[in-house]
């Protein structure tokens, strides 16, 4: 029974728990405590003496990948100098002078290193700490806050960058916007500025559709390469100018008799060119020419005919009606165009002539 104690006792002591539920003896290794990376406490540097203790120009020093260190000297006067643990890969140490040198290569967590070297057959120590950080990544693109405006200025939204792994802090952004080149894949930049928020408002400079991107920079000074461009956003302070029926094509077909016509334009402009593909028209026709006279009127006229609406084309059908609502005579239509910001403009007024065939029961 005492022997049974001891061993419950060392159990406990060395191992952790020792019994499962029933009261029987189980063995659990405890698990070892991580230990944490040691680094030096912050201190004023001071210039390296010849007549002094081994130091260097630098006791902690934080490298950004990929890019030449300044070099870190030491006391004048020692020599064979080495370092535990080695340095940080592409840093190298002079055996001879104890400057410290080179381009890091990979990225590393902030550690001591233990410095020895000889003066007058003396063996001195002294400690430096390097971090190796990361670079920053490419961040996402930003986002306008609207996608087609009539305002006087824009505003670009994107989300804050998270640090990448053994990266420094994301502290500030550099944002560019331009307008799209002629040749559909580039972009002219216009402006560039610098925030430390995630939101930029810039004023507008002329119609036309912009671009955004942005730039991280960390703690370091160190640039991440630009976004893609955001999706372009149109700015566009101009009515239409409004398209041109240059036919209309009527259709009388069925039984009972119905009619339906189809009308044929010249496409409008909103004076940005590339955008005609993205004009709306709306065709209004009605039996009497007072109905058409102002662009609302025409908007409020859907008898007989429906109003119908077609994007980027020069023609559209609109649907059959009974013949016996429109009768022989005359039809009146105009074109109402719109842009993407929501200006319209109406076209003149187009007569359309309607003969019943003959011995029609609904003439």
């Amino acid at each position: 029974m005492q022997s049974e104690r001891i061993i419950l006792t060392l159990c406990i002591l060395v191992l952790g728990s020792c019994k499962d539920s029933k009261g029987s003896l189980v063995i659990q290794p405890s698990e070892a405590p991580q230990k944490a990376e040691r680094t030096l406490p912050e201190q004023a540097d001071a210039s390296p003496d010849s007549q002094g203790a081994l130091i260097y120009s630098k006791r902690i020093l934080e490298i950004s990948l990929g890019t030449p260190i300044e070099p870190l000297l030491a006391t004048p006067g020692f020599s064979h100098f080495r370092t535990e643990p080695l340095l940080p890969e592409g840093l190298s140490i002079d055996q001879t002078t104890g400057s410290i040198t080179g381009t890091a290569l990979a990225p590393s967590e902030a550690r001591v290193y233990r410095i020895s070297a000889e003066r007058a057959g003396q063996s001195e120590t002294t400690e430096v700490q390097l971090t190796v950080y990361a670079l920053p990544g490419t961040p996402p693109p930003p986002r306008a806050l609207k996608d087609a405006t009539n305002q006087e200025e824009l505003s670009f939204q994107w989300t804050a960058q998270e640090s990448e792994l053994l990266g420094a802090r994301i502290v500030a952004y550099n944002v560019q916007i331009a307008k799209p080149s002629n040749d559909d894949n580039g972009a002219t930049v216009i402006s560039t500025q610098s925030t430390k928020d995630t939101q930029v408002t810039v004023p507008v400079i002329g119609e036309g559709h912009y671009l955004a991107r942005i730039q991280s920079i960390d703690a370091l000074g160190n640039r991440s390469s630009f976004s893609t461009y955001s999706t372009r956003v149109l700015v566009d302070h101009s009515v239409p100018t409004p398209a041109v029926i240059q036919q209309a094509f009527v259709l009388l077909e069925g039984s009972p008799l119905s009619v339906s016509v189809t009308l044929q334009w010249l496409p409008g402009s909103d004076g940005l060119g590339s955008l005609a593909k993205d004009l709306e028209y709306t065709a209004c026709i009605a039996t009497s020419s007072q109905a058409l006279e102002t662009l609302s009127a025409c908007e409020a006229s859907s008898v007989p005919f429906p109003l119908t609406s077609v994007t980027g084309v020069s023609s559209l059908r609109v649907p059959p009606v009974p013949f016996s609502s429109v009768g022989s005579g005359s039809l009146y239509s105009r074109l109402i165009t719109k842009d993407q910001v929501g200006y319209k403009s109406i076209s003149s007024i187009f007569s359309i002539q309607v003969t019943a065939p003959a011995g029609n029961p609904n003439d």
